[in-house]
């Protein structure tokens, strides 16, 4: 996590090292699965799971031109593989690599 949203979190009322950031009135873990599908239909999104939000970090980022280092930091992978999944480009993307880089 980045500094500022360690401070963030640090700022949040009531809240000790290790405790809940997201829980609900009783002190448990709250569940967004319901608030994330209505949320994904009314944008027209039905479907998506909140994981294809970090999927589309990783591919954004590796669009960018950012480095496998630093994609592999940002994302937290320990190894090149894990890493790549999230890496994969479109046939348009490769082929403007391609024509970049050949002409």
């Amino acid at each position: 996590m980045t500094e500022r949203c360690v401070s963030e979190l640090e700022r949040l009322p009531g809240k000790e090292f290790g405790g809940l950031v997201f829980g609900n009135r009783y002190g448990k873990p709250f569940y967004f699965a319901s608030v994330w599908q209505r949320t994904c239909n009314l944008a027209g999104l039905p479907g998506r799971n909140f994981h294809q939000l970090r999927h589309g970090c990783g591919s954004a980022l590796a669009l960018g031109g950012t480095n496998q280092a630093a994609i592999m930091a940002i994302m937290g992978h320990r190894t090149l593989t894990a890493s790549q999944r999230y890496m994969h480009l479109n046939t348009d993307d490769q082929r403007a690599v391609v024509d970049k880089v050949f002409g």
